[in-house]
């Protein structure tokens, strides 16, 4: 995270949404990182509104560090945002909860949900939101997140075994020439959730030219890095919560697509 960047950028604000662990990135925040985040929002004033949703996810032996543990302050100028929907697969029953230990913003967000009928829940949710949360979904989980590893691990080595090549290079007056080995297609591999974000740059193609590569070629349904913002064009995002089959097949459709375009 780029402090100074961050320091500049937060003068004015009134609030800030903290994506905490990370997405797209898969980054799971250290506390010396949260620590920071902490100290320059207590002096700005500024709000931090944390989505944790993905923090049951976090692989080891990375460890997720809720915000507002950070210290006492802070825990009195968070809003914590959780649910049970990425963890457990089961967003269709709508359920999520909000954690505010500063009384007075606790209830003033309470109020603003009662205004805009945001905080009514539904009774379908309630008996499976318990129940995930007990030794039995605890052990289900456990055996998940090992098997999404393995996912993550996966892709890894399929991109550095598939789209890794070797270039060659002239020095000046064209007289040395050298090779290197670049890989073509890479990944942020992520400390947490059941998301890749890979890096297209090196494939040298424009966004509309990726994401065409993506959906008509390779037949895949990938989230579009340049959604994510600034910073996210030559990227695209893929679902890795599934079966290992589903897994192989995507990437096998991603390197037959990519031999047809780039080596004839």
């Amino acid at each position: 995270m780029d402090f100074e960047d961050f320091r500049k950028k937060i003068k004015g604000c009134k609030a800030m949404i903290l994506c905490n662990p990370h997405n797209p990135g898969g980054r799971v925040w250290t506390r010396r990182e949260l620590e920071e985040i902490a100290k320059i929002c207590l002096q700005n004033r500024v709000l931090v509104l944390s989505d944790e949703i993905h923090c049951d996810l976090t692989f080891p032996p990375f460890k997720h560090i809720p915000f507002a543990t950070v210290n006492a302050g802070q825990a009195l100028n968070t809003i914590t945002f959780h649910a049970p929907s990425k963890t457990f697969n089961c967003a269709g029953l709508g359920s999520s909860e909000w954690i505010a230990t500063n009384k007075k913003l606790h209830d003033a967000f309470a109020k603003y949900l009662d205004d805009g009928e945001f905080d009514g829940g539904n009774v379908y949710s309630f008996i499976p939101d318990r129940y995930v949360y007990t030794p039995e979904g605890y052990e289900w989980l456990k055996q998940v997140l090992k098997y999404m590893q393995g996912n993550v691990n996966y892709v890894e080595k399929f991109l550095k075994d598939n789209f890794t090549v070797d270039t060659v290079s002239k020095a000046k007056g064209g007289r040395q020439m050298y090779e290197r080995r670049m890989q073509l297609i890479t990944m942020i591999k992520p400390q947490a959730s059941f998301l890749i974000y890979i890096n297209f740059r090196n494939l040298g193609l424009t966004q509309k030219q990726l994401y065409s590569f993506i959906s008509d070629d390779a037949h895949l349904a990938l989230n579009d890095g340049a959604v994510f913002g600034p910073g996210g064009e030559g990227f695209m995002r893929i679902n890795i919560g599934c079966s290992r089959s589903t897994v192989e097949q995507a990437m096998a459709q991603l390197k037959s697509a990519f031999n047809k375009k780039f080596c004839k």
